[in-house]
């Protein structure tokens, strides 16, 4: 059985965990979105991925995405193209769709 002290640094190592599996979550969403994003620009692999690279250091300003869209807004306005907000939203729920899932959490030491 385990003891209090046990039980609490399980429950933060936990905690630390999923919090890093919530971030690279977040992290490859970003990304997606910035390629994405650079596609419909019409931009090479190459730019579309270095603008996913930016998108994710204002993805990591605030929590939600209300950072990242306005950072896209801001690169859209900057572009030839006319994207609205509703397809900018559009891009982030592909990306999220799109992006790499962390990996499944496997427990082996759990004890009933």
């Amino acid at each position: 059985m385990l003891d209090a002290q046990d039980q609490s640094t399980g429950f933060q190592e936990k905690f630390v965990h999923d919090d890093a599996l919530r971030f690279q979550a977040a992290t490859s969403m970003a990304k997606r979105a910035g390629t994405l994003l650079g596609q419909k620009l019409g931009q090479s692999e190459h730019e579309a991925m270095s603008l996913g690279d930016l998108l994710l250091r204002a993805d990591l300003t605030e929590p939600g995405d209300a950072d990242l869209h306005q950072a896209m807004k801001e690169v859209v306005e900057s572009s030839s193209v006319d994207l609205t907000d509703p397809e900018i939203a559009e891009i982030i729920a592909l990306a999220r769709s799109q992006a790499t899932p962390p990996p499944a959490h496997t427990d082996t030491n759990h004890q009933p």
